[in-house]
C-alpha cells in the first residue's frame, strides 16, 4: 500500500467523470497545493458523503495483490457479513490477473472515494483558469 501523506488534512475538492472508464479526482493539500488524480480503466467508482469542506484523512493506492473481497463488497454496497457470490470471486481474480489497483480517499470529515482501476496518475493542478475562477 502506498500512502500519500501530503494530503492528510487536505481537501477532496471534486470529482469529474469525463467519459466512461475515466475519472479525475481533485485534491488540495493543507498548504494550498492542488493535484489531480487521473484514473483510467475504471471498473467501479464509489464516492460518498460529499460536502463542502471535505477533509482527507488519507489517500492510498493498493496493488492488485492487496485487493480483497471486502473491498469488492464495499465498492458495490454489499453486506459485509454475507457469503460472496461467484461474480465477486471472478472480479477479484480478474483484478489480480490484470494488475488493477484500488484508489482510496478516507475522510476525516465529508467525502470519501473508492475506485477499482487499471492505472492512475497524479498531475499538477491540471485545472483550467476558468475552473479556478468558479
Amino acid at each position: 500500500m502506498k500512502n500519500y501523506k501530503q494530503f492528510h488534512d487536505g481537501f477532496f475538492e471534486g470529482l469529474w467523470i469525463p467519459q466512461k472508464g475515466t475519472a479525475k479526482i481533485y485534491l488540495g493539500t493543507i498548504t494550498g497545493e492542488r493535484a489531480t488524480v487521473v484514473l483510467n480503466g475504471v471498473v467501479m467508482l464509489k464516492a460518498t458523503d460529499f460536502r463542502e469542506g471535505n477533509i482527507i484523512f488519507d489517500v492510498t493506492i493498493r496493488t492488485a495483490e492487496e485487493i480483497t473481497l471486502m473491498d469488492i463488497a464495499e465498492l458495490y454496497d454489499l453486506q459485509q457479513d454475507r457469503q460472496p457470490a461467484a461474480w465477486e470471486d471472478q472480479l477479484l481474480e480478474k483484478a489480480r490477473k490484470q494488475g488493477f489497483q484500488l484508489f482510496q480517499i478516507s475522510a476525516s470529515y465529508g467525502g470519501s472515494c473508492l475506485a477499482l482501476c487499471a492505472t492512475f496518475e497524479f498531475t499538477g493542478n491540471g485545472r483550467s483558469a476558468a475552473l479556478d475562477l468558479i
